[in-house]
């Protein structure tokens, strides 16, 4: 749940331990941040372990849950001028997703017991102001992309979010930053149905591959 509060802490004070902490290893820039209540029934429920070749593993389950396993997982993007950074996470993973968000924490009674931080950036703001191309032509873009796709399948926009993007193949440490659009959806099929992403040049009104 992103709503509901756990016993030992609230949410809210949970975050500021997170937020301090950054602050402390010399980490501090403007973010938004989702965080997820994880009651230890939750966590019960979602437990997979697997060994080497793919098989479940039973040695590695915890024998019981209880209420001191509860904790927050909080999913942190940075923000610029009021709009998500947005990056390829680790240079692999291009979906905008939680689980592709550039730090990632977990905090439970006793503390802090995952901080992992993956990439933030320092902003320059010579040459950022810049003209946008118009809405319309964004859309006419998206609609060309997946009308020209062959086969049964349709697809579905649910999500338009204007973001900066920091183009990591443009350098090494220093990178080229420009507004896009992320366009998110759904792909459906007989088969099945499978998220979208498309990357639009929010200038160009060009598809961006990553």
């Amino acid at each position: 749940s992103t709503e509901e509060q756990l016993p030992f802490m609230t949410r809210e004070d949970a975050f500021q331990i997170i937020d301090k902490t950054l602050t402390e290893v010399g980490i501090e820039f403007k973010h938004s941040y989702t965080g997820y209540a994880l009651d230890y029934n939750c966590m019960q429920s979602q437990e997979y372990h697997e060994d080497m070749d793919g098989n479940i593993d039973q040695a590695n389950y915890k024998n019981q849950w209880s209420a001191s396993d509860e904790g927050y997982y909080f999913c942190i993007n940075q923000i610029y001028r009021g709009l998500p950074l947005y990056h390829v996470y680790c240079e692999v993973f291009s979906d905008m997703a939680d689980a592709n968000a550039p730090i990632q924490a977990f905090i439970s009674k006793d503390g802090i017991e995952y901080l992992d931080i993956e990439k933030v950036f320092e902003i320059s703001d010579e040459g950022m102001s810049v003209p946008l191309a118009a809405v319309d032509v964004i859309a006419e873009t998206v609609a060309n992309k997946y009308n020209q796709i062959l086969g049964n399948a349709t697809y579905e926009i649910t999500e338009a979010k204007l973001c900066y993007y920091v183009d990591l193949s443009s350098g090494t440490g220093v990178y080229d930053v420009k507004p896009v659009w992320i366009v998110r959806g759904i792909e459906k099929s007989e088969q099945k149905e499978q998220g979208i992403q498309t990357i639009i040049d929010a200038q160009t009104a060009k598809e961006i591959i990553p």
